[in-house]
């Protein structure tokens, strides 16, 4: 499979083995996925600052309550429900967006190495080297799958 770091670095070499496998839509997939992984990330950052501002706000809580400043702990108290709704959302986006790239990226192949031939069968294949003598079967002989 391939990772997102090397189609977001290496785009235009993962095109071209693509299109060297003949892969419908590359290009689209490629673009799909990286909007999609863009929009996951900022999904994510928006998170990270939505937990980060809850957890400050806690920390406040407790110094307002130890100097017995309840009324304005209460009113902080709320704050921190709507950001833990707000933080469950956006966790559940990050989820499903991480699910939706996942299967995206195990639609797209791999990339051929840069030695392979492009084709489009095992006809336009070459043939790098041979080891051994190639046996020859008698024209009764059995495939090994009925053996």
């Amino acid at each position: 499979m391939l990772q997102l770091s090397q189609l977001r670095e290496q785009k235009d070499l993962v095109l071209a083995g693509l299109a060297k496998k003949h892969v419908k839509q590359a290009e689209e997939q490629v673009e799909t996925i990286l909007s999609m992984d863009q929009f996951r990330r900022d999904t994510q950052r928006e998170l990270d600052l939505l937990l980060a501002e809850s957890n400050s706000i806690s920390k406040e809580i407790g110094n307002l309550m130890k100097s017995g400043k309840k009324e304005e702990a209460e009113n902080l108290k709320h704050k921190t429900g709507v950001l833990k709704e707000k933080s469950k959302e956006l966790q559940d986006k990050l989820t499903q967006s991480e699910t939706d790239l996942q299967q995206l990226l195990v639609k797209l192949p791999n990339l051929p190495h840069t030695s392979v031939p492009e084709g489009r069968s095992a006809e336009d294949n070459k043939e790098v080297f041979t080891w051994g003598q190639i046996p020859h079967l008698p024209a009764d002989a059995v495939p090994h799958w009925d053996l």
